[in-house]
């Protein structure tokens, strides 16, 4: 039998892509839908249900057909800023930009940060 967390897991993936909400890839849901799935048994309504739904929400958010860098004229080789490294966020990682997540992250930052000065002279 399945555990109590795995039916919540299910039931709430389910929510989300039913009701178009985005999936939050940092919780891993897609590798936990994935273990479950494949411990279910294959002859349930349950399982082919679940894994329309789940293949139908792999569709719909994979892009068709795949990104591909090989045969887009600037993309063969690294550029020296670091742009172009990926192609739905092009400025990601090139020198002199600001760093930016894709993800939220989980501590938040001080506001306002100790002087550089004094962090080198404590070290």
């Amino acid at each position: 039998g399945q555990s109590i967390t795995d039916m919540i897991t299910l039931c709430q993936y389910t929510t989300n892509i039913l009701l178009d909400d985005p999936i939050d890839d940092s919780l891993m849901e897609l590798e936990k839908i994935l273990t479950i799935l494949y411990t279910l048994s294959s002859d349930r309504h349950f399982y082919a249900f679940i894994s329309k739904i789940f293949l139908g929400g792999l569709w719909k958010y994979l892009s068709h057909p795949p990104v591909s860098f090989h045969y887009q004229d600037g993309y063969q080789w690294r550029s020296t800023d670091t742009s172009n490294n990926n192609l739905a966020f092009p400025t990601v990682g090139q020198s002199g930009q600001k760093y930016v997540r894709t993800c939220r992250s989980k501590r938040s930052q001080a506001e306002a940060l100790p002087d550089p000065s004094l962090i080198f002279d404590e070290l």
